[in-house]
This record gives C-alpha cells, structure tokens and sequence, in this order.
C-alpha cells in the first residue's frame, strides 16, 4: 500500500520553505550556476536538447543541463545538474553501478531530492504526478542470484530441454516390413534425432553451461568431473538424452554443495 506521510512532516516541511525563503531574500542569496545563464520556463517546456552522442565519460565532472545523452558509458562520474534546464539519459546508454553521483549546486533541485529520499524511503513507497497523474512506485532493489541457484535454473532448463525432445526413438515396425528395412530405418531415425538433440544443445547450453562449470571449480565447489565427459558426448553427432541428464544430475550435486 502507498507510503503515508504524517502530518508532522508536512508542517516541518512548510516551516523550513517558508523561514527559507525568507532568508533568501533577505541576504540576497543566488543560486551558483558556473557558467550557465538561466534559461527561463520555456526550456522546460519546450527544451532544446544539446545532442551528446555515442562518448564514453570517466573520471570527471558532466554539467548535464539541457542536454541529450544517447548510447554513452559514464564510468565514475558526477553528474552536475544545475537546474536551468530538463535533461535526458537514453536507456541504451551504459551506467555502471555505484560510481555514478548526481549533484546540484540549485538549492531547489536539492530540496526535491530529499523529498524525494524522504518519500521513497518506505518499503511500499509510492509517487503520483499531480499533473498527469502517473504513479511511480518504487522498485525493490534485487540481489543477484547465487551460485546455487543459477545451478538449479540451470537444472531446470536442462529438464525442459529433454522434456521437449523425449526419448531416443523406438520406431515400430510397420506392416510387411522385412527386418532389414525395419533395422535400416530405425538406425536411420535415430541417427537424426541425436543429430539435433546435439546441434540443439550446442545452440542453447554450450557457452553457459561450460561458464557455469568453470566458476563451480574455481569456487573449490565438490563435483563430479566426469561432467566433462557427458558435456563432449552431449554436444557430438551421437547426442543421447541420458548424456543431457547426467550433465543435469551431475549439476544438481554441484548444487547441493554449494549451498
């Protein structure tokens, strides 16, 4: 359910805006915009973005007012936002995780984002627009899955997978059939489907699968090294279900201990 603020907070709130804006003008206070001039309402509502394209930012400070970013990398970075003007951020730009800082030298800026902070600190926190009436609800932040439990996802692919192909075929033998035939086509039949099984598992598992072996021995995580074996013959020509289920099993142990 939506965050509740108490009424306190509004009225401590209202306190702080309304002795601020009086000492600000009182003491003539300016916001320090560096270099930018102020651009007025209209850039707001109707901005002109600066294009920034495909540039890769490390190790410095950005003043992002009025501009657009697409596609860049921003790697332990500050992000100026003085407040003169909206700015934008595409989402196939590259944000790496916990080096990138917003701040703002605009006092109003700032006191938005405690508000902010304040309003979304609650577990079921939401936001509304008061102008579109959108409803921003705060997203939980996840944790990475484990060792563990991409091992067992990884099960359960690998059950999936066998599930869709089934079994080595058993053709019958069809009327009038001499044995000759009937042995011609059963080894015929079954040389296709491990034909596929294989070239289907080299498509869908090859890469991750060995990814996933790897980090399971680098970890000094007991398991059964004859998974290399079963790896081999579950990629060849001569593909057969129980080569894909004992990879499986063999993975569901590794799981076990790793827990």
């Amino acid at each position: 359910m939506p965050l509740t603020i108490p009424h306190w907070a509004w009225l401590v709130a209202a306190f702080l805006l309304f002795f601020g804006s009086i000492a600000l003008s009182v003491y003539g206070f300016r916001i320090p915009v560096s270099n930018y001039q102020s651009r007025g309402p209209d850039s707001f509502k109707n901005p002109q973005f600066e294009l920034v394209s495909r540039q890769e930012f490390e190790n410095e400070i950005i003043e992002i007012d009025g501009k657009r970013f697409f596609e860049c990398t921003f790697k332990n970075v500050k992000l100026m936002y003085h407040g003169t003007a909206p700015s934008e951020i595409t989402p196939k730009s590259v944000i790496e995780k916990g080096t990138v800082i917003l701040v703002t030298d605009n006092p109003v800026v700032s006191f938005g984002l405690q508000i902010y902070q304040f309003l979304t600190s609650g577990p079921n926190a939401e936001i509304t627009d008061g102008k579109n009436s959108q409803t921003y609800k705060k997203q939980p932040i996840l944790e990475p899955p484990t060792l563990r439990e991409r091992i067992i996802k990884k099960c359960d692919e690998l059950s999936s997978f066998l599930s869709k192909h089934g079994p080595l075929p058993h053709p019958k033998r069809q009327p009038g059939e001499v044995e000759e035939e009937y042995v011609a086509r059963q080894i015929r039949e079954r040389i296709k489907f491990r034909d596929d099984l294989g070239a289907d598992f080299r498509l869908t598992f090859r890469d991750s699968i060995h990814l996933l072996r790897d980090e399971i021995q680098v970890r000094r995580i007991t398991f059964d090294q004859s998974i290399n074996d079963d790896l081999a013959r579950s990629q060849s020509v001569t593909c057969d279900p129980k080569y894909v289920e004992a990879v499986r099993a063999k993975l569901w142990a590794a799981a076990i201990n790793a827990a």
